[in-house]
């Protein structure tokens, strides 16, 4: 008689971001990334990506168009930690430096179809427009941190992301020497 291993079952998620609205904002880019379960492990796929930059499109709408495919494949034996993804999307400050525009987490989807519905629900209105590096900083350390180390799997717990205000700028940028001191 054979033994019988632990039997497993897949998830295949597919699909694309779309698009988004940022009234404020131009020249945008999106990045994602999974977080799972302990029992999860990718089998196909890529687990993370990041868009191009798009700007926003000349009708009434003016819409960023990412067409962002993501095409991913988990097995489990456990539904424990179902997968969740996490978008961000990113944009250039006054400075030019990229910063966080709006963010979100979502379960994937447990049945097929093309119901957006799930998703709608991504960027919390409250969270999806501005500056929100700071309320961010948390969820995405959290998320893209495990996604990064593939031996490590989060926590399925989720995080606790808290506004805060910013750190005073002798904070940020350091000790400074200068050439000229």
């Amino acid at each position: 008689m054979a033994a019988v291993g632990p039997s497993v079952f897949l998830l295949m998620v597919n699909g694309q971001v779309e698009s988004a609205q940022f009234p404020e904002h131009d020249d945008l880019y999106c990045k994602y990334c999974f977080v799972y379960g302990h029992d999860w492990a990718p089998t196909a796929g890529l687990e993370e990506g990041i868009s191009q930059i798009t700007s926003k499109s000349h009708d009434v709408r003016h819409s960023l168009v990412w067409n962002f495919p993501i095409d991913v494949t988990f097995k489990s034996t456990n539904p424990f930690g179902w997968p969740q993804i996490v978008l961000s999307v990113y944009g250039p400050d006054v400075f030019g430096n990229d910063v966080v525009r709006g963010y979100g987490a979502v379960h994937v989807p447990f049945s097929p179809g093309s119901d957006p519905s799930p998703l709608s629900g991504l960027c919390h209105p409250p969270l999806q427009r501005g500056d929100q590096g700071h309320e961010e900083a948390g969820l995405r350390h959290w998320a893209c941190r495990h996604a990064e180390g593939r031996g490590a799997r989060p926590d399925p717990r989720p995080p606790s992301v808290k506004a805060s205000a910013p750190p005073p700028p002798s904070e940020l940028a350091g000790p400074t020497t200068s050439p000229y001191a």
